[in-house]
């Protein structure tokens, strides 16, 4: 079930809005990666291209600065989103040199904001937008906590909290996710 983020439309304002580098931060599995394959799944494939940061060869290629390797790994592209954007050493340099001289709109995300922060701050100053995506508020969760039928929601909520995979998962498999998240 895909759980309506309030700070969606903001975000896709920035994405198809004037063109700028869009950072989106966040803990993990607050559904970052979620938010971001939902945007790039409204562009043309043709005019988009999304990198995963964990990749090693990402890594490699996003992390040297290298404006012909950055051109030919785009391809043309117009939109390029790159998730797990903390990973790649250098990625402030890269975006800045993404962003001058091949015209393209950026979209980053990271789960370690303040390592990608202190790594896109300083190139990007005027360049672009920050987002801030938190696990689920009260307006985002998909069952009124104010019901007081739904007694067994709210028990969960104060032991598991409000993190998007845990609200939809039975009490088992709760335990086990919440442990992998810290």
């Amino acid at each position: 079930m895909l759980i309506k983020r309030t700070v969606f439309e903001e975000l896709k304002k920035s994405v198809f809005g004037e063109r700028k580098v869009t950072i989106l931060y966040g803990p993990r599995q607050a559904g970052k990666t979620t938010l971001l394959k939902e945007i790039f799944s409204l562009l043309p494939s043709d005019q988009s291209i999304f990198f995963n940061g964990d990749d090693l060869r990402v890594q490699e290629i996003l992390g040297q600065n290298n404006l012909d390797l950055l051109e030919k790994a785009i391809g043309g592209k117009k939109y390029i989103f790159i998730d797990e954007a903390q990973r790649i050493s250098h990625i402030g340099l890269s975006l800045k040199l993404m962003f001058d001289s091949l015209k393209v709109s950026i979209v980053a995300s990271g789960s370690a904001s303040f390592e990608l922060a202190d790594k896109v701050n300083e190139p990007l100053t005027g360049r672009s937008s920050l987002f801030y995506l938190y696990p689920l508020s009260l307006k985002e969760f998909p069952v009124s906590l104010l019901d007081m039928k739904n007694q067994e929601k709210i028990s969960d909520v104060l032991r598991f909290g409000m993190y998007p995979k845990v609200t939809s998962l039975k009490a088992r498999k709760k335990k086990s996710l919440i442990f992998l998240i810290y």
